[in-house]
Formats: C-alpha cells, structure tokens, sequence
C-alpha cells in the first residue's frame, strides 16, 4: 500500500524532498562525466508521468535501450544542469525555458565508467515534444503511479565481496533496467522512503572458504 496523493500533493513532495536532499558523491577519476533529466510529465488523466526515450537501433553502443535524455558533457555546457538541458533538447525537442529543475541525485556510473548526474525536471503543460535526433526512436511515458505499485526486480551482479543489485521494471512491452534503474531507484527511496537497497556484502567467511577450498582443489591437481 502507497500514500495516496493528487498531483499538486505529489509535486509539492518531489519539491520538498528534493530540496532536502544531499546528492551523495562518487569518489574516483573518472574519463567523462555526463547528464541526465528525469522528466515529469503533467496528464489530465494519470497526473504525473516519467518521460523515457529509446535509443535508436543503429547505434553502435546502448542500442535499442531505454534510458532519460541526456549525453556528455560537451565544451559549451556552463553546468552539468546545461548539459542535462541541451540534451533534452537535441533528443526530444523540449527547449530549457519549458522545464522547471526542482532537484539533483546522487552521481551513477555507466558500465563504460561515465560519471552521470541526474536532475530532475517538471516539464511545463505548455511544451511540446518529439523525437528530433537520429539518435532516438521512440518516446514514451510511464505514469508515476506505477513506480509506486510496482517494486524493481533485482539482480545481483557481485563485485568481490560486495556487488550491485541490478534493478529492473517491466512496463508493458518497454524493459526499463541499469542505470536508467537505478535512477528511479533513488529516486523513490528519496521522495516515498521506499528503502530500496542497491548494495550487497557477501558474508567474508563464506567467501574466504570458497577461496581456501578452491586453492586446494588445485594443489591437488598439480600433485
């Protein structure tokens, strides 16, 4: 069971909530940093929606992946804020002017080590949209009720002795999962508490037995 609210209750919460927020770093080097904008859509019928875009079949990285707009970090960009909006902009043809920025997440990190800072954005009524970049296929929107009955599938992806749990949403035929995931993830813990976990240790003893147990198992091969 979730809270129910109407959409002015539910935008003054993302407001508050992310007004109180304190992104949480990523210490490290890192090759290229990037931004993205978590957009919010207001319907008449379902109140808030999160706008997401597929990434075109022809691409040679992410193809065919559902992700938030947003890209790299390029020499004009003022801010990671800048970047988050000429993105969005060149994707879906949403102009800066029509989007309000009401917070900013903690930093995720692609597979390919990109430093991605998400913001989060209401898009005005008055803004219209469409695909406008070859790099994109399709737009589409997810009401925002369903992040809050519906919890994330995860998968454990271990990483020595700790690893990431690996979230994923299933909505209709659009398979929503990594980083785009795992943004929504912290998002939800922030605004609705939902005390989603992405971090798991595996217990050191267990782990230190597979090591020993594996280390004898070859000694008694080469024996």
């Amino acid at each position: 069971m979730y809270e129910k609210l109407n959409k002015n209750e539910t935008i003054i919460r993302i407001q508050r909530s992310l007004s109180q927020h304190k992104p949480e770093p990523v210490l490290g080097a890192f090759p290229k940093e990037a931004a993205v904008l978590l957009p919010f859509i207001e319907t008449p019928s379902s109140g808030l929606e999160m706008m997401f875009t597929v990434r075109s079949e022809h691409l040679s990285q992410h193809a065919g992946e559902i992700s938030f707009p947003g890209g790299k970090v390029e020499s004009q960009d003022a801010s990671l804020m800048a970047t988050a909006m000429r993105e969005t902009e060149e994707e879906t043809g949403i102009e800066a002017d029509k989007v309000t920025i009401v917070g900013e997440l903690s930093p995720v990190i692609s597979k390919a080590g990109i430093h991605v800072t998400p913001f989060v954005g209401m898009v005005h009524s008055s803004a219209s949209w469409g695909h406008s970049s070859d790099e994109i296929d399709e737009i589409f929107t997810v009401p925002l009720e369903f992040f809050l009955t519906t919890a994330p599938i995860f998968t454990e992806s271990r990483q020595r002795l700790t690893g990431l749990k690996i979230p994923e949403y299933q909505y209709q035929q659009y398979r929503i999962w990594g980083l785009t995931a795992m943004i929504i993830v912290e998002f939800m813990n922030v605004v609705f508490d939902r005390r989603y976990d992405l971090h798991f240790q595996e217990h050191v003893r267990d782990v230190i037995v597979q090591q020993l147990v594996g280390k004898t198992s070859i000694g008694d091969k080469d024996n």
